[in-house]
């Protein structure tokens, strides 16, 4: 049953013309994205958790996958100023930032997992966060639902 979920995904994901290089690694659908919003290129990861869910739906897995790579250039603008505030706020109750280069400008969109009901996105902040990485949750409507500095990745 889980491979033949995984068979589904990628016939589906490869029918869209949205992803590039898509392979099944373990118990994952593993590619290359254009993400036309941010005008770059990411690895994408569409995880139906056949580990934690008995029946995965392909449909809402493909549907969460459009949904986010087809999010335009102002959503992301969106996405990236309500990161990098959350983090400045975070960063000003701590005593301040060193580093003076706007987040804004600084952070890079490394990868993509999707998931039925949310997609995590990995952000890196060269300057800011060197040995970091920024964790953002969206939700199905693409807000933020949770956001993490996870140092020493």
């Amino acid at each position: 049953m889980p491979s033949d979920i995984l068979t589904q995904l990628v016939r589906r994901l490869s029918s869209n013309d949205l992803l590039t290089d898509l392979a099944v690694d373990g118990d994952v659908v593993s590619g290359r994205a254009w993400l036309e919003g941010l005008d770059t290129e990411v690895a994408l990861t569409v995880d139906p958790e056949i580990e934690d869910v008995d029946d995965p739906d392909v449909d809402a897995l493909v549907a969460a996958t459009e949904a986010v790579l087809n999010a335009g250039a102002q959503r992301w603008v969106e996405i990236v100023d309500d990161v990098a505030t959350e983090i400045e706020e975070a960063v000003e109750q701590q005593g301040g930032a060193k580093e003076t280069t706007d987040l804004r400008t600084e952070l890079t969109l490394t990868s993509l997992t999707v998931f039925a009901e949310a997609s995590l996105v990995r952000f890196t902040a060269a300057r800011q966060f060197p040995s970091a990485q920024i964790l953002v949750q969206l939700d199905e409507e693409l807000e933020i639902s949770d956001l993490s500095v996870v140092e020493d990745y």
